[in-house]
Order: C-alpha cells, then structure tokens, then sequence
C-alpha cells in the first residue's frame, strides 16, 4: 500500500534538513519523527523503508550497491537518501 501524503511528508522533511551534513542526526531525526524502527543500515515503519547512505566523494558506486539492503522491504515504498 502508498501513502502518498506520508512519502510527500517524508521528502519535504528530508529536504527541508538540506546540507545537514551529517548521517547519524538526519537518520535520528526521521526514525524520531516517524517513528520508525531500525534494523541494521534501514528504518521501516508500516508504509516505507529509508535507508541513509553518504559518500566520500563525489564517485558514488558502492553506495548505490547499498539498494540491496532494502530487498526485505519490496512490500512497501522504499526510499534512498
């Protein structure tokens, strides 16, 4: 099932945290503020799954490898930030 006004919720929240800089307090605040579990590297919650990623430069590849990690989650919308 798609939430769309929650995945709406979800970017503007992210996007509104532009230039944070810093992994670890925008995964702390989306998990608080959605109040989402954590397991291993992905947050989930009942309508989607967020995995954060940042890279050392600007050659990104073996972050985009990290998509695997939200295979368990294909039963519902998935996010990459």
């Amino acid at each position: 099932m798609y939430n769309k006004g929650l995945i709406e919720h979800l970017a503007e929240f992210v996007s509104d945290r532009n230039g944070i800089a810093d992994k670890a307090a925008l995964s702390t605040q989306v998990q608080q503020h959605f109040n989402l579990i954590k397991d291993r590297s992905v947050f989930y919650g009942e309508w989607f799954a967020i995995r954060f990623c940042k890279a050392a430069s600007r050659n990104f590849g073996n972050t985009v490898l990290a998509l695997s990690a939200l295979h368990r989650y294909d039963n519902i919308p998935s996010s990459f930030v």
